[in-house]
């Protein structure tokens, strides 16, 4: 069976869209932006972030290996996991200050003034806690841990009297908090930071909006980017409900590069649904065919990669378990809709009734026959003649 989950390991063809937006946000004369990675419900978003993660992971370790050692830092920010939170935005602005802050300590040597660009974090630390006085119960603890202790803040922005300061700090928090961090960004001489924002869709409107315009109000500086994934619809619904605003209009102010995922092809969904069988059934000879995809990928970014080419990469390994199965994927390409997610969830299905068929003991079952009934099952479209036959 196969986990439902997003990985770096690209069985999609991912990674030709990975290159292309490393490139972007790689390139400082088109930073800042802010990329919306927008496709339907288990297209793949969350893993194609992964593979643009792993992508410039690899272009760090390049430069490193020839003596050149590039200021890039990534972010990640699961926006669900702060959904029950009221101040989503600014759990957003303190995982962004405590990464900045994470990278500069580990890397100090590098980096002149130090002392001073870590106070100016604790100073942008101390307004979002101010924005957050309200809610402090429902910050969660390993945030807290992080804040800056009083005699802290005493020390970085030169006051004894706290409360005096917090009056006036906080109406000059928002208008003053850009600055700020740009002067960080600028002084610690990053070349790029990149922020994944994953699952966006599936908060509340409510949220949605308020992370897209933290990144507008507070965090969008020089040498910037912000990667989005959600699902371009959810988005529209939630811009039509909080904001009351034309869709179009209001999405082109908070998203600079809309990127939208095509469905996949019949060709690149045979492709998959193929990987997945031989890295389940034949884990042990699955690298060597990857390599052998991702090799003909550099030569034919848009070629077939078919079985043919896979029993190639094989040489004299034979696979008949998947080969049995092979029957299959046709029709699992025409009768499904063709997303990632639901062409796992369906094989993950058909294994465990097969499972049950040897646990049960049952001889007479073809795997092909067995796959048709399910087809009709899963497509509302054939639920009836499913029922009825």
């Amino acid at each position: 069976m196969w986990k439902d989950i997003e990985t770096s390991e690209d069985l999609l063809g991912y990674r030709f869209h990975a290159k292309l937006l490393k490139e972007i946000v790689l390139d400082k004369s088109m930073l800042p932006t802010s990329i919306g990675i927008f496709g339907n419900w288990g297209y793949g978003k969350s893993s194609l972030m992964l593979l643009l993660e792993k992508e410039i992971n690899e272009e760090i370790a390049m430069h490193v290996a020839e003596g050149n050692t590039p200021q890039i830092l990534q972010v990640r920010f699961n926006g669900w996991q702060y959904e029950s939170y009221e101040t989503t935005k600014y759990s957003l602005i303190q995982v962004l200050l405590d990464s900045v802050e994470k990278y500069l300590s580990d890397n100090r040597d590098v980096f002149e003034k130090l002392d001073i660009l870590l106070k100016r974090i604790n100073l942008l630390k101390l307004g979002v806690l101010l924005l957050k006085k309200y809610v402090w119960d429902k910050i969660p603890n390993a945030i807290k841990s992080n804040l800056p202790q009083a005699d802290d803040l005493k020390e970085c922005i030169g006051v004894d009297d706290i409360t005096k300061f917090q009056n006036e700090y906080t109406s000059l928090f928002v208008t003053k908090f850009r600055t700020l961090l740009e002067s960080i960004v600028e002084e610690a001489k990053f070349d790029s930071i990149i922020v994944y924002i994953d699952d966006l869709d599936r908060c509340s409107g409510e949220k949605m909006i308020e992370c897209i315009e933290a990144i507008k109000l507070f965090l969008n500086v020089k040498n910037t980017a912000f990667v989005l994934g959600a699902d371009e619809r959810m988005v529209e619904r939630a811009i039509k409900e909080q904001i009351y605003s034309p869709f179009s209009d209001y999405l082109e102010k908070l998203i600079q590069i809309p990127y939208r995922l095509p469905r996949l092809s019949l060709n690149e969904q045979y492709t998959y649904i193929l990987f997945l069988l031989l890295k389940s059934k034949y884990p042990n000879f699955f690298n060597a065919v990857i390599k052998d995809y991702n090799d003909y990928k550099n030569k034919e970014p848009f070629g077939n990669y078919d079985a043919e080419k896979m029993r190639a990469a094989l040489g004299e390994n034979k696979i008949p378990d998947v080969e049995t199965l092979i029957p299959i994927i046709p029709m699992m390409t025409r009768f499904l809709n063709g997303s990632p997610r639901q062409l796992k969830r369906f094989l993950n299905t058909f294994d465990l009734r097969m499972r049950m068929v040897q646990v049960a003991n049952i001889r007479e079952i073809d795997p092909t026959v067995l796959a048709k009934l399910m087809l009709l099952e899963y497509n509302f479209k054939y639920q009836r003649l499913f029922e009825s036959l």
